[in-house]
């Protein structure tokens, strides 16, 4: 039909993850707890793509998470904190300097609550 656009199906998880690790859009290194490497976008967010692999635990490599310094604000942690309630694979994040308000700290301390597996937590002003 003309002007009609067929959009294929999402990717799965998987499909997302081999992507993003494929074209090496994020890295990661599972020696000690070096941290993946996450680029955000021109505006400062974590890609959809990027959040769905941590809400996975697609990959299993991804010890650790340093987004110190990135000025994500609330929004973003918000969604990151929300990501990894389902995460199994995370231990260590830290997210100092984020430019974050006490609403964003506080979803943080919830996704606690749901995560078992994160064991080091950095949030300093």
């Amino acid at each position: 039909v003309p002007g009609v656009r067929v959009t294929p199906p999402p990717p799965s998880s998987q499909q997302q993850h081999e992507k993003y690790n494929n074209n090496h859009k994020y890295s990661t290194n599972n020696s000690g707890n070096n941290p993946t490497h996450i680029p955000l976008t021109p505006s400062n967010r974590i890609p959809p793509q990027i959040l769905n692999i941590i809400r996975t635990s697609a990959d299993t490599t991804m010890k650790a998470i340093n987004l110190d310094h990135r000025n994500l604000g609330d929004r973003e942690v918000i969604k990151l904190a929300e990501a990894l309630e389902k995460n199994r694979t995370v231990e260590f994040l830290s997210l100092r300097n984020c430019a974050i308000s006490d609403e964003a700290v506080s979803r943080v301390g919830d996704m606690l609550l749901r995560n078992t597996k994160l064991a080091q937590l950095h949030l300093d002003a």
